[in-house]
Parts: structure tokens; C-alpha cells; sequence
């Protein structure tokens, strides 16, 4: 039996964090347009590509070649996510008749828009209105969708540039170049698949950066200039926000600026990364709160695709807004704070108890 690789303690912790801000952006309110509020959307604009260079930089390739690095990807990602969605559409379904009034119609029109996302099916299901309470919560999905259309360009060209330097580099410009009238021509589209081209850039240009040692030097760095470091990156990736940051990848939007979105997206991702890692490094040595981040790095798709589930259910329970979909933003009052900061912690809660279960679960299995 080959023993498995060891995991990386500090990219899981940058991973779990990742998630924290991406659960806090849905379920927690906070005031439009306050400190706290462009704070998480600057942070949303970076955790998008991050989690792209992530699956880049930790890509190794298989023995068996595309055809083995394909059904990996599929077993591991495509798979897991689309039973998982269907889970949740039947529980949630069954949630909403009882909860929120739906009915046959109003089902099969959340089960379309969750896996065709909005783009398609408003014009396959004309007249069918708008989304409902289901599929806004499941609506983090979009992110996998778009991974796996990236992972398709991804894959062949990382067996062709093989860890060339110079090959990884022509991938990436051909990538970027393809991006920008994709970009500034095409309306947005389903499964946000016309991001692939700079989202597979992405995660070639970190799988390089893991053979080239720049990251693990990164980390190497003692504690001052590691600091100094961050601290430089997070000053150049808020300048960098303010100047062309949005919050709205999800939408096929990765900037303000139209022409520069493309390149700039990539530059704070890189940016952001070394900010990020810092981060995760300090909170390395913080005891049992390093080890809970780790833990949810480790399960970033169970709460990825679980959290808004959860958070529904408990804003039902307490009464409150429920945050994804038409009350984005509400007149903010204590309760209605406490009420959603609750609901994200007890959100957390459910998700680490589905992680657990499904580490016993894979246990029993092997």
C-alpha cells in the first residue's frame, strides 16, 4: 500500500479561512457599504481565485496520464458535488413545501436553475419566474460548475507544459489573450464558462510556482520580513480593490474596468495569495483554533455546499431574514445582526458535523 501524502498544514488553514469569509459574505449581515461589509466583498474578490491557485499548486499528476487525472477530478469533485445537490434538492425540496409554499413548479424550476444555472435556464423555462429560497441557498455551486470547466483546459495543457517553464508561460498568455474578448464580447454564461481561460491560467501558473519553490521560500521567510511581506501584499491588494474590485465573480464580473478586469484579477490574486499565506502561517502555531481552521480546510466543498442549506434553515427557526437571494441587505438592527451571526455559527457547526460523517464513513470503507 502507498502511504499517502502528508497534507500541508498551512495551505488547509489558508483553505479553511477561505470558507470562514465565504460563509460570513452569505450569511452574516452587516451594514452596505460599511468597513466591515468592503472588507468581506474585498475578501470575496480574492477567495474566488485563490481557491483556483490552490487546486493548481497541489496538482500532481497521475501515473496514468490525462485519462487517470480526469476521473480522479471527476471522483473527487464532479461527483461528490452533484450527489450532494441532489441531497439537498430532495431535503430542501421537501423543507420548502412545508416552509416556504413551494409546489411541483416551483421545484423543478430551483433543480433547473441549480444545475443549468440562471443563464440557461431563464431562456429554457421561459415565463417559469424567479428563483426561490432553495436555490439561492444552493447557489455556492456555481464555483464547482466553474472549476470543473477549468479543470477541462487545465489538465491537457499542464501534461503538454510538463513543468516547462516556458511552455507553462506561452499556456498562460495564450489562456489570457483567448480570456479578453470572451470576456468583454460574451454576455454572462452558464456556469460561468467563459472564465475558464483565465481560471485554468490560474492554476498553471500556480502549478508552477510549486516546481519553481517560490511559495515554500515564501514560507521559509523569517517572522519580520514574512510580516513586512503581508502587510505590503494586503496595502497593494485593498488599493487594488478600490480601484477595480467587485464581488461579483459569480456573475461573470472580475472587475469594474472592462479591458484591465482580466489581468488585474490575476495580479491581486497573486497579490492576495501572499497576504493570505501569511496569515494562515501565523495562525499556524494558535493550538486547537489552527487545528479547527485546518479541519474546515480539509472540508472546504462539505461546507462550501452546505452552509446556506444550514443557515436557512436556522434564519426559519430564529425568525430572521434569510440573507442569500432578495434580502441581501436589510435595515440592520442588533437582532438582526446577532440573529445571522448565530445562524453562521451554528451553520459551521452542522457542516463540521457532516464532515465527520463523512470521515467515518471513508474509515469503514477502507
Amino acid at each position: 500500500m502507498t502511504e499517502k501524502p502528508k497534507r500541508n498544514d498551512i495551505a488547509d488553514i489558508a483553505k479553511g479561512l477561505g470558507i470562514l469569509l465565504v460563509a460570513a459574505y452569505h450569511l452574516v449581515y452587516r451594514v452596505q457599504d460599511g468597513a466591515a461589509d468592503q472588507a468581506i466583498r474585498e475578501g470575496i474578490w480574492f477567495a474566488i481565485p485563490f481557491f483556483f491557485l490552490a487546486s493548481g499548486y497541489f496538482y500532481r499528476p497521475s501515473p496514468g496520464g490525462l485519462p487517470e487525472d480526469l476521473r480522479r477530478r471527476a471522483r473527487t469533485l464532479l461527483l461528490p458535488t452533484v450527489l450532494t445537490e441532489l441531497l439537498l434538492l430532495l431535503a430542501g425540496g421537501v423543507y420548502c413545501i412545508l416552509a416556504h409554499g413551494y409546489g411541483p413548479r416551483e421545484l423543478f424550476r430551483d433543480v433547473a436553475y441549480t444545475f443549468l444555472r440562471p443563464e440557461l435556464s431563464a431562456q429554457l423555462l421561459p415565463g417559469w419566474g424567479d428563483v426561490g429560497e432553495l436555490f439561492n441557498n444552493l447557489s455556492p455551486v456555481w464555483f464547482v460548475w466553474t472549476m470543473c470547466w477549468a479543470t477541462l483546459l487545465f489538465l491537457p495543457l499542464a501534461a503538454f507544459a510538463a513543468g516547462d517553464g516556458r511552455k507553462t508561460a506561452l499556456c498562460c498568455a495564450a489562456l489570457l489573450i483567448v480570456q479578453l474578448p470572451l470576456y468583454t464580447l460574451l454576455p454572462p454564461t452558464s456556469w460561468s464558462i467563459s472564465l475558464a481561460p483565465v481560471c485554468a491560467a490560474l492554476m498553471l501558473g500556480a502549478s508552477r510556482l510549486r516546481q519553481a519553490g517560490l511559495v515554500r521560500r515564501l514560507l521559509g521567510l523569517p517572522p519580520l520580513p514574512a510580516a513586512l511581506a503581508a502587510l505590503a501584499a494586503a496595502a497593494v491588494h485593498f488599493a487594488l480593490f478600490r480601484f477595480d474590485g467587485t464581488d461579483q465573480v459569480y456573475t461573470g464580473a472580475l472587475g469594474t474596468r472592462v479591458w484591465l478586469d482580466v489581468p488585474l484579477f490575476v495580479a491581486e490574486a497573486l497579490v492576495g495569495s501572499v497576504f493570505w499565506l501569511g496569515l494562515a502561517r501565523l495562525l499556524h502555531g494558535a493550538g486547537i483554533a489552527a487545528r479547527a481552521v485546518a479541519f474546515i480546510g480539509r472540508h472546504s466543498l462539505v461546507y462550501l455546499l452546505w452552509h446556506c442549506f444550514f443557515g436557512m434553515v436556522f434564519a426559519d427557526l430564529m425568525r430572521t431574514y434569510i440573507k442569500p437571494g432578495p434580502n441581501w441587505y436589510v435595515e440592520l438592527t442588533p437582532a438582526v445582526f446577532w440573529k445571522s451571526a448565530a445562524g453562521f455559527v451554528l451553520s459551521m457547526l452542522c457542516c463540521a458535523g457532516v464532515a465527520l460523517a463523512q470521515e467515518r464513513l471513508k474509515r469503514r470503507r477502507e
